[in-house]
This record gives C-alpha cells, structure tokens and sequence, in this order.
C-alpha cells in the first residue's frame, strides 16, 4: 500500500515512523522502489541532491548527516524528535485504490491479543526515563525508583 501511494504521488521523500515494524516497512519499500533508507532521523533539511538527515549515533555520542544518493530516500523518523507545529490550513483526502497480489493476501490473522496498559507512559513517548536494577536490593525496594519517576 505504501508503494502504491509512492507511485501515485512520486514525493521527494518517504517518511515512516521509527519503530521495529516502521524500520521493517522502510527497508522493504526502499528495496521495492531502488533507493536507500535512513532509519532513525531527527532532523531533516533540504539539500541540493535531496533530503539531508540528521541521526544521532552512539547513544547521542555523535551527530551525523546523511543522504540517500541514489532514488527517493525512505526515512525513518524518531517519535518527538520535532516539536508539534499548528498547520496553516487543514489537509485533503485523496482516495487510493490499492491491488494486492496472491502473494500479499496468503497470510490470515487468527487473533490479536490487545496490549495490556500499564499506566505507565510508553517509553518511546515519555520525556525522561528513570531506570533501575540490582542497585535497590529486589523488586519490594522497586517503589524508590517509582517515587523518584
């Protein structure tokens, strides 16, 4: 489906939250398409030969740039990396008719078991992360490291 919105549109990039399941998606849509794929961007900027990504790297240790030098780059882009920005005007739907081959329909889901909430913020979402281990002294001694979260 995404390749068939590639098609349709032709962007100047593709897009696609950094996740595991976004990364896999990226990774086989830039296969598809004959281009590269950058995975966890921060930043983005125009460049002459097209998009310019910035990725930290090494735990943010490093900063780097990259680009994909040949086709339309599929990037991977990490959650809350850019702060939300009010939209000057609301966007349109456009409807996009989409075939699947034999191939793509061969599979069936049997169940989908929901993720149990734990009350806790998703880690990808959560500003600050406090971490804890062996340091308390077992898992009854945990609720130092909740206070201080």
């Amino acid at each position: 489906a995404l390749q068939a919105a590639y098609d349709a549109v032709s962007p100047a990039a593709v897009l696609v939250p950094s996740s595991a399941e976004g990364k896999e998606i990226a990774a086989r849509v830039a296969v598809r398409i004959g281009s590269g794929v950058i995975t966890d961007a921060t930043d983005l900027e125009a460049g002459e030969q097209g998009p310019i990504a910035t990725q930290s790297a090494f735990a943010a240790s490093f900063t780097t740039k990259s680009r994909v030098s040949r086709g339309t780059p599929v990037i991977t882009v990490k959650p809350n990396s850019a702060p939300v920005e009010s939209a000057p005007a609301a966007g349109t739907v456009e409807a996009l008719t989409v075939a699947f081959s034999g191939q793509a329909t061969g599979t069936k889901v049997t169940a989908r078991t929901p993720r149990e909430s734990t009350g806790r913020p998703d880690l990808t979402e959560a500003a600050i992360v406090v971490s804890g281990g062996r340091g308390v002294n077992g898992a009854e001694n945990f609720t130092v490291i909740e206070a201080l979260a």
